[in-house]
């Protein structure tokens, strides 16, 4: 050795055995090794390697072994076609690594094909109105029927869906219920399994209140007896169906004092208020009338 200030103490083991082999060549198939799932709604039918077959050398005993030269091929999160070069790495017919050979080429170019697969949902179905019903009532109720329908597509569509709606629905002017076919309003792309569904809308009368000044009337005056009314109207208010309310004629309220069995004199009488059907009191002002007899 050059440098006199290393010594050898001790070697071990002292004697070591090389067996020599022949060297040998074969050609084996690349395959590809499939690693993980593309995402949902993606298919990756096709990995093709090129080349598809290589030559693998080394010690004879090794080389047997070998029944194929691997890329392993990570498939997660691929969403679209590519070619890709990979090392290949020499496997026995259990999938174990081979070391200690050389494989000719060392890499293949893999080509991934990626396409694009449709998927189901179910989703919810909203109708969409326009306009508005006529003066004095309300939509209280939209329903659709189906009230959810299956719809199929690309994934990042469908996805993205969380209910379709219907053609709009003019709903200006309506005065009572109403059931009706609706087409579907579906993104391009989108398919359901229906192309149309009932929509019922519920349409009530509003409720409200109206305000009236009303002429009280005198009643069971005795023979010979006139009255002068002090309070020369009252305000009544009336609540009910708005369509109802709107349509009160004058005469349909009436504000009445009895006189039954009174004398001359200044009288303080309570009003009797009369409404039709469909309608009722909600206040009046002032409650009481002054009445002055007279013969």
């Amino acid at each position: 050795m050059g440098d006199k200030k290393v010594e050898i103490v001790e070697v071990s083991p002292p004697v070591v055995t090389v067996i020599l082999e022949p060297e040998t060549t074969k050609v084996v198939p690349v395959l590809p090794n499939r690693i993980g799932a593309p995402p949902l709604g993606y298919a990756v039918p096709t990995v093709d390697p090129s080349p598809s077959t290589v030559r693998v050398s080394g010690a004879t005993s090794l080389v047997q072994l070998v029944d194929s030269a691997v890329a392993d091929i990570n498939l997660t999160g691929v969403r679209v076609a590519s070619v890709r070069t990979f090392p290949l790495a020499a496997r026995d017919n259990r999938g174990a690594e081979i070391r200690g050979v050389r494989i000719e080429p060392p890499n293949a170019d893999v080509r991934v094909g990626v396409v694009q697969q449709e998927v189901t949902q179910v989703i919810s179905v909203q109708a969409a109105i326009q306009g508005s019903v006529a003066d004095g009532y309300n939509l209280v109720g939209v329903g659709v029927d189906p009230p959810a329908i299956a719809v199929s597509g690309p994934v990042e569509i469908i996805q993205a869906l969380s209910f379709v709606t219907t053609e709009a629905l003019d709903v200006g002017g309506l005065q009572k219920d109403l059931l009706r076919s609706a087409r579907l309003r579906l993104p391009a792309g989108v398919q359901a399994t229906r192309d149309t569904v009932n929509v019922r809308l519920r349409i009530v009368p509003a409720q409200g209140e109206v305000a009236l000044t009303v002429a009280p009337n005198v009643s069971g005056l005795g023979e010979g007896l006139r009255a002068t009314l002090q309070t020369a109207s009252i305000t009544v208010k009336v609540r009910g169906e708005m369509p109802t309310l709107k349509a009160l004629t004058p005469g349909q309220v009436r504000a009445t004092v009895s006189a039954a069995g009174l004398d001359e004199g200044v009288h303080v009488l309570t009003a009797v208020i009369a409404v039709p059907d469909g309608v009722t009191l909600a206040s009046i002002e002032p409650t009481q009338v002054a009445v002055i007899l007279r013969r």
